[in-house]
């Protein structure tokens, strides 16, 4: 099993309610090694806090490599890297629940800096909650 952190309660209840179903990470090689050898997850609410809780259990549905740019989001797949068509990367947006693109964007620059944001790859994961 993977465990996911969120440290915002404000994706508590678009997971369960199954309005987010992925969370988009740092590309890790380490994490990356545990994704492709599991398909368990377990998403929690502040994890190691004592106000932390477990939101689900979940199987992990889907693993893509991307990377973030101003103008779309860009499907790494080997040595080939191709632009999201318009619409997947506004599904790519409300499924980590955001309301489109440019806020999923914004949202990470605040949060990792404009140089990590684009300069990185990213993992994203997706998933359905076990029952």
């Amino acid at each position: 099993m993977v465990a996911f952190s969120f440290s915002s309660e404000n994706f508590v209840v678009p997971i369960l309610s199954g309005r987010k179903d992925q969370t988009t990470r740092p590309l890790t090689t380490a994490r990356l090694k545990q994704l492709k050898n599991s398909t368990g997850l377990q998403l929690y609410y502040q994890q190691r806090s004592k106000e932390g809780f477990k939101i689900s259990d979940a199987r992990k549905t889907d693993l893509l490599i991307i990377k973030l740019k101003h103008e779309g989001p860009y499907l790494v797949d080997g040595n080939c890297t191709l632009p999201f068509p318009d619409e997947k990367a506004a599904d790519l947006a409300r499924r980590d629940g955001f309301k489109d693109y440019q806020e999923m964007f914004n949202w990470f620059v605040r949060h990792y800096g404009q140089e990590k944001t684009t300069g990185n790859l990213w993992m994203v994961v997706r998933w359905r909650l076990a029952n």
